[in-house]
């Protein structure tokens, strides 16, 4: 026998194995049903799980759709978050590497006004825009960074950067004319949200950033805060009023003020009635 008789016997068995199968079950070839071979005792049906909300459930992951779906975003924002806080814990200060709002002790030793400065703190944390006044050494800073730190555990997460104002202001005196921006004063305009350390510090010059920085970040809407030393006043004297009054109108405010840390009563703050006033109110 020559391979092609082969072959052609072989197409003839195949054929006539396909027509008996059609006869024997009435359907088509291609929609045989192979299961209708098992054994009735011998099936098996899928499992039926439930997911915690009452839904069908994937057996295989133990939950619905809907539910698989919102766990991964979370898990997601969790991975983010993470991120965010080894960012953070590198990009801090050395000086307020250990700003935590839950380090209480801590806080009262460093903050002026203790428990009540605390409160506020905590009252403001999902606000953009937040404005830290206080004299030298009243722990502006030290809150500021203790409630972004906060921040970043209720609210979505937000890469910030602490933007010292001195700092901008020497970059922008050193940088060669006809260069464009520098890197340094760019990131204050464009970044989703820093913190402007201590506006009033930097050289005041015809070139001072500082106003440019308010004036943009206040148009595009992106998320500021701010501490300072300086008096509404004063804020109008070296910024001008327009600046002044988007810092005033726009924040949160925050005094930070009175007698020393080591001299502020260490009483809870439930037993104040802490808000922190618009500083169009002050």
């Amino acid at each position: 026998m020559t391979d092609h008789d082969h072959d052609l016997d072989l197409a003839k068995l195949t054929e006539e194995r396909r027509a008996s199968l059609q006869v024997s079950t009435g359907n088509e070839p291609d929609s045989f049903d192979f299961g209708s071979f098992v054994p009735e005792h011998l099936r098996v049906e899928p499992p039926t799980t439930l997911c915690a909300c009452g839904e069908s459930a994937r057996p295989w992951e133990q939950t619905c759709r809907d539910c698989g779906e919102r766990a991964e975003r979370a898990r997601r924002a969790d991975e983010e978050r993470l991120a965010l806080r080894s960012f953070l814990d590198r990009s801090v200060p050395r000086h307020y590497a250990d700003a935590q709002l839950g380090d209480e002790a801590m806080m009262a030793a460093r903050v002026r006004g203790g428990a009540v400065s605390i409160a506020a703190m905590r009252e403001h944390l999902r606000e953009p825009w937040v404005t830290f006044v206080g004299p030298s050494g009243s722990g502006k800073t030290t809150l500021a960074v203790a409630g972004l730190r906060a921040r970043v555990e209720v609210t979505r997460a937000e890469w910030w950067r602490i933007l010292p104002a001195f700092r901008l202001g020497n970059a922008r005196i050193q940088h060669p004319a006809g260069k464009g921006e520098h890197p340094l004063v760019e990131l204050a305009l464009r970044a989703p949200f820093v913190l402007l350390d201590d506006i009033g510090q930097e050289v005041h010059t015809a070139n001072n950033p500082i106003a440019e920085i308010i004036q943009e970040r206040d148009a595009e809407d992106r998320p500021t805060w701010i501490t300072t030393g300086l008096s509404r006043a004063d804020l109008g004297n070296r910024y001008g009023g327009g600046v002044a009054r988007r810092i005033l109108e726009r924040s949160k405010l925050v005094k930070l003020g009175g007698v020393r840390p080591s001299e502020a009563p260490q009483i809870s703050a439930p037993a104040y009635d802490v808000t922190a006033r618009r500083a169009g109110d002050a």
